[in-house]
């Protein structure tokens, strides 16, 4: 994440930084170690606008640390842009100086379903009736979070819902599940479990030669699906926030491609989608510095909600309550060993 916000922060004041009313501006990033605690992640933000006089903020790392920063960012009317914290709940209290580039856990598998039929037909897996669902999460607040809106999809694209299971915590015996789906034969699997989850749903449908025409898991980027599972992985579906393939497009940076390429010769790994989404909400800073014509944090505000902008991570458009509606999730599947884009 830090990574992220450094090497778009670089890019942009090497290619000459931001231009407000014919004047180039530095962009300048100052950060402090919030220990993932997030008392200290809420008095550092107030430290940074107190004493720093650090006129925006960018999110820390994790839905439960934004929560702590985005009641500061609303009472001195600062703008906070997060590319790290996907809960639902942070929409929910409706501030009006938060904003986020990434989706929310509310869409992770919204664009699967909406493409569910098409997929389906493409496997030759006909069948009449509707198509069938079954959910298996772990019981934090993330995975529970992707269950509300994974049944609320299922509803509205009239699918029917023939199983919903609780991991156990740790994930690491699934047989339970795993009978029920032999039994069932449901069109699309769900498992959100975080990486462990992942990890191990995917190793125990493989060993237990159970055929899900769609076998979809969370977490598939982060906990590196493929290098964790091998062949065990080919043909299952993931939900991604970011990939470098996936076809976008933006002023800084062009492709998603010419991205990763620049940040592995600079950093010498790949970047993870917590690299791009960080470098993108920096991307929407500069954006609305130029449009705002101006460098005054209250101006910049406005300007940041009205964004409607294309970028190398993808659209960016900001609903009444700071989440991105221009953005769907990319969602692969694996095929020889690699991750195919299939939507959007």
């Amino acid at each position: 994440m830090r990574d992220g916000y450094k090497f778009a922060v670089q890019s942009i004041n090497r290619a000459g930084g931001v231009v407000v009313r014919g004047k180039p501006y530095k962009l300048e990033l100052k950060f402090y170690d919030d220990r993932s605690r997030p008392d200290l992640s809420a008095a550092i933000a107030e430290k940074l606008i107190e004493q720093d006089r650090v006129r925006f903020l960018l999110g820390p790392y994790s839905t439960d640390l934004t929560e702590a920063v985005a009641p500061v960012a609303e009472r001195y009317r600062v703008p906070l842009i997060s590319g790290n914290a996907a809960g639902r709940s942070l929409y929910d209290k409706h501030y009006c100086c938060f904003f986020a580039v990434l989706s929310s856990t509310d869409r992770y598998f919204t664009a699967l379903f909406a493409s569910a039929k098409r997929i389906l037909k493409t496997e030759k897996r006909s069948h009449s009736g509707p198509i069938t669902l079954a959910i298996a999460t772990r019981g934090d607040r993330f995975s529970q979070d992707v269950r509300a809106s994974v049944l609320a999809d299922a509803e509205k694209n009239g699918m029917r819902l023939v199983l919903d299971d609780r991991l156990p915590d740790p994930p690491t015996d699934l047989s339970s599940t795993l009978a029920r789906v032999r039994v069932l034969k449901p069109d699309i699997m769900v498992v959100s479990g975080r990486e462990r989850g992942a990890i191990e749903a995917v190793n125990q449908f493989d060993a237990a030669d159970i055929d899900v025409p769609i076998l979809a898991v969370s977490h598939c980027d982060s906990s590196k699906i493929i290098e964790q599972t091998g062949k065990a992985a080919e043909g299952i579906y993931c939900p991604m926030q970011w990939i470098k393939s996936a076809a976008y497009r933006g002023k800084w940076f062009g492709s998603a491609a010419n991205f990763a390429r620049h940040f592995e010769q600079k950093y010498g790994y790949e970047p993870p989608y917590h690299a791009a989404q960080s470098a993108a909400a920096v991307v929407v800073y500069a954006d609305a510095l130029e449009r705002a014509e101006s460098i005054e944090t209250e101006e910049v505000l406005d300007k940041v909600g009205d964004t409607k902008l294309d970028t190398f991570y993808g659209p960016v458009a900001f609903g009444p309550s700071g989440e991105n509606i221009a953005k769907e999730m990319v969602v692969t599947r694996v095929v020889g060993g690699r991750h195919v884009v299939i939507q959007p």
